[in-house]
């Protein structure tokens, strides 16, 4: 049976620190919303607060829900919202008040609500209501308010099951698809730079090149073309099976192919417009 809550009827929801905390060059990660993408949390360019710091500002006991806890989701509510993050068993870092907590109660299983907030329901949700708002400011009223559809304890944990071993699985490729492309570099610097092919030792070579190869610029090998963009102001150029291509998809990609794109376009709109 299917039940349908507002997300505030059935979780906590907070935030972290309302102040201003002193950083330091190495300590307990300080979490904001710049550490939040779509692809999950980004550590690259995390801040540290000392741990004096974090047992002041986060305390469990403290009244107000401030320091995340395992099973607890945080997700940023300032600029690109991103994916949600599900607190484990190891973690332990503040969040700013860029952040916020949202804690489930025993009718919602952490890792079904995990999957059931990345939803394109529930992102498009978030993307209108926080669209009016500064800077795409999500307020906790704004999250509390999200619909909250849900079966029973038993399917929740049934479906998150399979979602995460799917989601395993993909890590493990994503992996293995890293370890290829790391040996496909090396080998591009071993064949290509140290000039170490196969057959090199019986090659003669011109001017640290083999000999028979040529240098040309890049406009002499290949034909290079910009794209564009259809009219905005043209809804049936819009949202049909032609994949466009931003420089957001490319940024926001794990890896070196590109399988379909955030936005697409109608052949209408492909043929009206400079777009390639």
């Amino acid at each position: 049976m299917q039940s349908q809550e507002k997300l505030g009827n059935k979780c906590l929801v907070g935030d972290g620190a309302h102040i201003s905390i002193k950083r330091v060059t190495e300590g307990i990660p300080y979490l904001s919303s710049k550490n939040f993408k779509q692809e999950g949390i980004d550590l690259t360019s995390v801040n540290y607060i000392s741990e004096f710091d974090y047992q002041k500002y986060f305390k469990a006991s403290s009244k107000a829900l401030t320091k995340p806890m395992p099973g607890d989701l945080i997700l940023s509510i300032i600029g690109s919202i991103g994916a949600p993050y599900l607190v484990t068993e190891n973690d332990k870092f503040g969040i700013s008040s860029s952040v916020a907590i949202i804690r489930p109660d025993e009718e919602v299983d952490s890792h079904f609500l995990y999957y059931y907030l990345k939803t394109d329901a529930v992102q498009n949700y978030v993307d209108a209501i926080k669209g009016g708002s500064a800077q795409g400011f999500l307020s906790l009223e704004m999250i509390r308010s999200i619909p909250l559809n849900y079966p029973d304890k038993t399917a929740q944990e049934s479906i998150a099951s399979i979602l995460r071993f799917y989601d395993n699985l993909i890590e493990v490729n994503n992996q293995r698809i890293q370890s290829l492309e790391k040996t496909a570099r090396e080998l591009y610097k071993e064949w290509f730079v140290r000039m170490r092919f196969p057959g090199y030792k019986s090659t003669k070579f011109e001017k640290g090149i083999p000999d028979g190869w040529e240098i040309k610029k890049v406009s002499q090998a290949f034909d290079v073309v910009g794209g564009g963009t259809p009219s905005t102001d043209k809804e049936e150029y819009w949202n049909g099976t032609v994949n466009w291509f931003t420089p957001t998809d490319i940024t926001s990609s794990n890896g070196i192919f590109l399988e379909r794109s955030k936005s697409t376009i109608s052949e209408k709109g492909l043929k009206g417009s400079s777009a390639k």
